[in-house]
C-alpha cells in the first residue's frame, strides 16, 4: 500500500518511527503542535507590517514530504531538522510573495489554472481514498481488480512537441526568441462558483458519488476518516465525521493550491527576466554552443579513459551522451521502437506451473502455449476489441506499413499504432528512442536478435518492421528508426571548438543543432533539449537570487528549543 496521506499528512503514530527520538504519545495536546519554532516579520509593499508564523505541525509535515529523501542525501539529526525549517522559511515567504503579486495583478490565476488545481485536488482524494480500499479488499478477501494504474498507463497519448523558443537572426546576430504558447482561449470552470470553498465543495461531491457506488469505497472512506480523528485527536478540531473529511479536502486542496503558485512564480520571474531584452531569451545561442562543447569535451575525455562507460552511458543515460565513440570492440549502436502486447500473465503462469509439476507432457505445453499466444488480445487504450488479438493487429499493422508510400509516412503509421495498442509505456512521449547495440543491450535476448537482423549489419532502412517477436514480456513488434550517430565531427579534440565559429560556420552549426531531431518519431531538436536545460537553470539561480532579495528584507526568527525533541 502506498504511504497514507501521502500528500501532506501523516499519522502522529507514523511521525514517531520518522523522527526518532520523538516520543509523541504523550505529546497529543493542541499547544504542542502549534509551538512556533519560526517568525518571518517583514513589510509588504503598502507599507503594511506582515508575519509570517511557522509552527511544529508544519515542520512535521514537511518532514513526511521531505525527510526521506534527505537521508538518503546524507542528512540526519539536528541537521536534517535545520535544513527543513530554514525550508519551511523559504517557502512561506516566496508563497507569501507569489499572494501579494496576485493581488497587485502581476500574476494572473486563470480558469485554466483553477481547472488544473480541481483535478489535481480530486485525483489526489481518490488516490488517497483508493489506498484505503485497496486495504478493504484485502481484509475482506475479495477478488483483486485490475491494476487502475497499469490501464491509466495504457491510455497515454501523443503530445505533441511544444517549442518553447527558436533561433533567429537579427542584424547579422543570431539570437534566441521566445515562443509564446500561452493560450488565450479560457476553458469554462469545471465547477460552479461558490464562493472561496467552491473547490473543496465541489471535490467533495464528486467522491460522494464515486462512494455512493461501492461498499468498498464507504469503507474505506470510514477508514480514512478513523485515521485522521487519530491525527486531529487533542488538538482543538472537530471530530465530526463531515468536518473531518471537508478539512482533509480542504487540506489537500491548499497543498496543490501552494504549489501551483509556486509554479507560476517561476514562469513569472522569466518572463521578467526577459522582459528587459523583449521577445528574447536570457539563454543566448553562444550558452547553447558552449554547453555543447564542454559536454561534447567531456564525454570524449571521460570515453578515451573508459570505453566501457560509453557503453553504459549510451544504453542507460542517452540524454547525457553527446559523443558517440567509435570502438570495433563495442560495436554499432541504433535506434529501435516497439508495440508491445503483453500477455495474460495467470493464464501463462497456470501453464507453466502445469509442466513444473508434471501435469503436462512437453509437447502439450508447447502446443497449449502456441494456441494462448495466438489467443493474446490486442488492448486499445487498456479495453480489448472484442477478439481482436495480437495476430490481427499485426496484420493491420504492417498491411498499413505496406500501403504507407513513404518513410514519414510510415513513421505516422507506427505513431497511430504505437499510442493506440502499445503496453509499454517506456516509449511513450520520449525524447530518446530506445537504444542497441550490435555487441551490447539491456533488453532481453529475444528482443536483441530482432532489433539487430532489422539493423542488417548497417543496411537496415528507417520504418523496417519486425514480425512479431515473442519474449516474457508478451508480442514485440519492432521497429528500425536509424543508427545513433555523431553530432559533430571530432578529430583533435584540443582544437574543437563550437564557441569560436562566425560567418558560414556559425550559420552551419545553428542549421544542424535546430534540425537534428533527437527521435526521428517527433520534432524535438538537440537545439530544445539543450535550451530547456539552460533556461531551467537560469530560472533556478533567479529563483535565488530573488529569495535573497526578499530575505534581506525581513526579520527572521528561529525557535530551535521548541523543536529539539525532534532529533
Amino acid at each position: 500500500m502506498k504511504k497514507r496521506l501521502s500528500l501532506v499528512l501523516v499519522s502522529v503514530f507514523g511521525l514517531t518511527t520518522l523522527l526518532s527520538g520523538c516520543n509523541l504519545f504523550q505529546m497529543d495536546k493542541k499547544s504542542y503542535y502549534e509551538q512556533t519554532i519560526a517568525t518571518v516579520s517583514y513589510t509588504a509593499e503598502d507599507s503594511a507590517s506582515k508575519n509570517i508564523k511557522i509552527t511544529k505541525e508544519d515542520l512535521m509535515q514537511a518532514y513526511s514530504r521531505y525527510g526521506q529523501t534527505l537521508q538518503q542525501n546524507g542528512y540526519s539529526g539536528k541537521d536534517l531538522v535545520d535544513y527543513i525549517v530554514n525550508l519551511l522559511i523559504d517557502q512561506k515567504i516566496v508563497y507569501n510573495e507569489v499572494k501579494d503579486l496576485i493581488s497587485a495583478g502581476k500574476i494572473t490565476i486563470q480558469n485554466n489554472d483553477r481547472n488544473e488545481m480541481w483535478e489535481s485536488t480530486y485525483n489526489n482524494m481518490l488516490g488517497l481514498l483508493q489506498d484505503y480500499e485497496a486495504d478493504v479488499i484485502a481484509d475482506w478477501k475479495l477478488p483483486q481488480p485490475e491494476s487502475s494504474e497499469a490501464e491509466n498507463e495504457q491510455k497515454t497519448e501523443y503530445t505533441a512537441y511544444q517549442k518553447q523558443a527558436k533561433i533567429v537572426k537579427v542584424d547579422n546576430d543570431w539570437k534566441i526568441q521566445i515562443i509564446d504558447n500561452t493560450d488565450d482561449t479560457q476553458e469554462d470552470l469545471i465547477y460552479t462558483p461558490l464562493g472561496d470553498m467552491a473547490v473543496q465543495i465541489t471535490v467533495e461531491q464528486e467522491l460522494d458519488k464515486h462512494i455512493a457506488e461501492s461498499n468498498v469505497a464507504k469503507e474505506a472512506q470510514q477508514r480514512y476518516i478513523y485515521d485522521l480523528k487519530q491525527y486531529q485527536k487533542g488538538r482543538g478540531f472537530s471530530t465530526k465525521n463531515e468536518d473531518i473529511w471537508s478539512n482533509e479536502i480542504n487540506r489537500v486542496y491548499k497543498e496543490v493550491e501552494q504549489n501551483k503558485y509556486l509554479a507560476l512564480y517561476t514562469e513569472y520571474l522569466q518572463k521578467s527576466a526577459a522582459a528587459g531584452q523583449g521577445e528574447y531569451s536570457i539563454v543566448d545561442v553562444n550558452d547553447v554552443l558552449g554547453y555543447l562543447e564542454s559536454k561534447v569535451t567531456s564525454n570524449y575525455i571521460k570515453y578515451s579513459v573508459d570505453s566501457s562507460a560509453f557503453n553504459d552511458d549510451i544504453l542507460g543515460n542517452r540524454a547525457e551522451t553527446f559523443y558517440i565513440k567509435q570502438d570495433a570492440d563495442l560495436g554499432e549502436y541504433f535506434y529501435v521502437s516497439h508495440i508491445l502486447v503483453k500477455f495474460d500473465e495467470n493464464k501463462f503462469k497456470a501453464l507453466d506451473e502445469s509442466l513444473k509439476n508434471g501435469y503436462i507432457s512437453q509437447a502439450d505445453y508447447d502446443t497449449r502455449r502456441a494456441q494462448l499466444v495466438s489467443e493474446t488480445l490486442a488492448k486499445s487504450y487498456g479495453e480489448p476489441r472484442e477478439g481482436y488479438t495480437v495476430e490481427d493487429l499485426y496484420a493491420d499493422f504492417s498491411s498499413a506499413m505496406n500501403a504507407a508510400g513513404s518513410t514519414q509516412a510510415k513513421l505516422d503509421v507506427f505513431n497511430d499504432y504505437m499510442y493506440e495498442f502499445n503496453e509499454d509505456t517506456g516509449n511513450k512521449n520520449q525524447d530518446f528512442d530506445y537504444v542497441i547495440g550490435t555487441k551490447n543491450s539491456k533488453m532481453v535476448d529475444e528482443f536483441n536478435e530482432a532489433a539487430r537482423a532489422l539493423y542488417d549489419n548497417g543496411n537496415g532502412q528507417i520504418g523496417d518492421i519486425s514480425g512479431m517477436v515473442e519474449s516474457t514480456y508478451g508480442i514485440h513488434i519492432l521497429i528500425y528508426l536509424g543508427p545513433v550517430e555523431n553530432l559533430f565531427n571530432v578529430t583533435d579534440i584540443d582544437a574543437f571548438s563550437l564557441t569560436n565559429a562566425t560567418g558560414d560556420e556559425l550559420s552551419a552549426l545553428v542549421e544542424k543543432i535546430t534540425t537534428t531531431q533527437l527521435s526521428v518519431l517527433n520534432t524535438k531538436t538537440v537545439f530544445d533539449l539543450v535550451y530547456e536545460k539552460l533556461i531551467t537553470d537560469n530560472v533556478s539561480i533567479l529563483e535565488m537570487l530573488n529569495l535573497s532579495t526578499l530575505k534581506a528584507g525581513t526579520k527572521i526568527t528561529t525557535y530551535p528549543s521548541h523543536y529539539s525533541d525532534l532529533y
